[in-house]
């Protein structure tokens, strides 16, 4: 689409004119403030999502650190076998 100065004028100045009929700019102005609103509740929801999710991991990095002694090593007798041999090869 091909746009002219005059038709890009024409298309401000419309927009111009109708914001400043009295109806027209309190019709904007609360388009704006519900908007304004609505990202405002958008903003509250993720912040208490991220304060939730950085509660969930210092308790789980707590309980890690809990149970790291009780951990058992996992590796079978051939894994234990074959790096015993690997770290006497030169």
């Amino acid at each position: 689409m091909v746009w002219s100065v005059q038709g890009g004028l024409r298309f401000v100045r419309s927009r111009y004119e109708n914001t400043t009929k009295p109806d027209a700019y309190l019709h904007y102005e609360q388009t704006i403030q519900e908007a304004y609103d609505a990202l405002s509740k958008v903003e509250e929801v993720i912040t208490s999502l991220g304060m939730k999710l950085e509660c969930q991991h210092f308790l789980l990095g707590g309980a890690l650190d809990e149970l790291k002694p009780l951990l058992r090593d996992t590796r079978s007798a051939p894994d234990k076998i074959v790096e015993a041999f690997e770290q006497r090869l030169p």
